[in-house]
């Protein structure tokens, strides 16, 4: 079983996001320990702006992580907001694969913390992002970043991006583990 810390970044000239016509410019992925939130190997970033890459070949790549291994636990995706990334996701394998999921019922193994952050803020949904709860900074300005080409800048943000969201998965995972084992022994004494 491989977890793997899972992101993308998207490009789109109008206010909101649009996966039809916003294209991915960048993928990132790492793999990590989910019991304990630590990174195992380097942080991979498939950049659009890098040669010999293209948003076709992003998306190539993170599909064949994705379906084409021989067992679906070999790459468990673990974000922040992963319905997102299906949606972008399932426009672009339309487009240069052919192929489509069925998003409602897309039932891959994956661990997404935006509902540990909404249980977090009372089951609010505003101001359920992941900037809320750590020192990740809002997207908002990859768009600027990438029509002026500051390149390097997205990827720091990416980096960031990704210390964070391990930071706030290990300090999730401590918080739920106390939790956890409370109310075990809690039923245990009541049983």
């Amino acid at each position: 079983m491989s977890d793997y810390y899972f992101d993308i970044e998207t490009y789109g000239p109008g206010a909101i996001p649009n996966p039809a016509t916003d294209k991915i410019i960048a993928a990132q992925y790492q793999q990590m320990d989910t019991r304990t939130g630590m990174s195992v190997g380097d942080l991979v970033i498939l950049k659009e702006w890098d040669d010999g890459y293209s948003e076709k070949r992003i998306v190539s790549e993170i599909y064949a992580m994705l379906f084409e291994n021989e067992w679906e636990w070999n790459f468990i995706p673990v974000g922040f907001n992963l319905w997102f990334e299906w949606r972008f996701l399932n426009e672009k394998f339309k487009k240069y694969l052919g192929k489509q999921l069925d998003i409602v019922r897309f039932c891959r193994p994956q661990i997404d913390l935006k509902h540990v952050a909404l249980l977090m803020n009372q089951g609010q949904f505003k101001g359920c992002s992941l900037d809320a709860f750590t020192k990740k900074i809002s997207g908002v300005m990859i768009k600027e970043l990438y029509e002026t080409k500051r390149y390097k800048e997205i990827e720091k943000y990416i980096e960031l991006e990704a210390k964070e969201f391990l930071a706030f998965y290990k300090r999730a995972l401590g918080n739920l583990s106390k939790l956890g084992a409370e109310m075990k022994f809690q039923r245990a004494q009541s049983g």
